[in-house]
């Protein structure tokens, strides 16, 4: 029986990141996951946005968090010898005159203006985009290649020994005074779920009143449009290359957004 530090169930950027932070502070950590291409890490833009939301509130500890999150990214930049982590503008497009008042409002508060470097209610045209009410520049945001991060470390997972790619089974499960033992051959001191909305099975957890989340994402390609930003109004999109981008929203609830213009037939992003 082979003992470690941290049994972690779930390798999406949760566990991820959790288990190299782990591995990098010396604590054995064995991860079991089963890879699933269509799982929320997976798909996800992996968006790092300052300022969301309707009312267009500063996220909690935005400086200490953004500024974390840059340095762990940059490691495993490092560590891999491969970008991940892309530092682009944002460009919150409003939608209504509402939002402009809203914004406008926002504009004196000195925590929130050291993420916004421009408010443009006139703003000149840009190709392939819908901006009758302007649009705010949101910096020090950008997105994060989760897909790519994920392989990585799981191929280095996998080679190392410390990535088991299998289903948690809750029955192998043993809990005692000194930790957990799974299956035949596991002990380990703490047990951490990662699990996202798999949560929900857990005979652990299912007695909360969990309330997965079901986003669309969709790849276009888009001649034309800048790739030097993020785009967000309501939905998001996500620069890939190529001129290709990931255009999606993190609900299904509003409906997906019009944000894209295209010519009729080609291009077209629709609700």
């Amino acid at each position: 029986m082979t003992s470690y530090d941290y049994l972690i169930v779930g390798h999406g950027i949760a566990g991820a990141a959790l288990s190299y932070e782990l591995r990098r502070r010396g604590h054995a950590v064995l991860v079991l996951d089963v890879y699933q291409p269509d799982s929320a890490s997976n798909v996800a833009a992996g968006l790092m946005n300052p300022v969301a939301g309707q009312r267009f509130a500063l996220t909690w500890r935005a400086d200490e968090l953004l500024t974390a999150a840059a340095a762990f990214y940059r490691e495993l930049e490092a560590h891999f010898g491969q970008q991940f982590f892309f530092e682009v503008p944002i460009l919150k497009l409003l939608s209504s005159v509402a939002e402009q008042n809203a914004i406008l409002a926002r504009s004196a508060d000195n925590p929130w203006e050291d993420f916004v470097t421009d408010i443009n209610l006139n703003p000149a045209p840009q190709a392939g985009l819908r901006q009758e009410f302007g649009g705010v520049t949101i910096r020090r945001g950008g997105y994060v290649a989760l897909r790519e991060l994920l392989e990585a470390l799981a191929a280095e997972g996998r080679q190392n020994g410390w990535l088991r790619r299998e289903t948690f089974d809750p029955q192998q499960l043993v809990v005692d005074d000194s930790g957990v033992v799974y299956g035949k051959d596991v002990r380990a001191r703490h047990i951490i779920f990662c699990e996202g909305s798999a949560a929900t099975q857990n005979p652990y957890f299912n007695w909360l009143p969990l309330r997965p989340n079901q986003g669309e994402v969709l790849d276009v390609e888009c001649p034309g449009l800048s790739e030097a930003q993020v785009l967000n109004r309501g939905a998001y999109v996500v620069p890939l290359g190529q001129q290709r981008f990931r255009v999606g929203a993190t609900y299904r609830r509003p409906r997906l957004r019009r944000i894209l213009r295209s010519k009729p037939g080609r291009n077209s992003v629709k609700s």
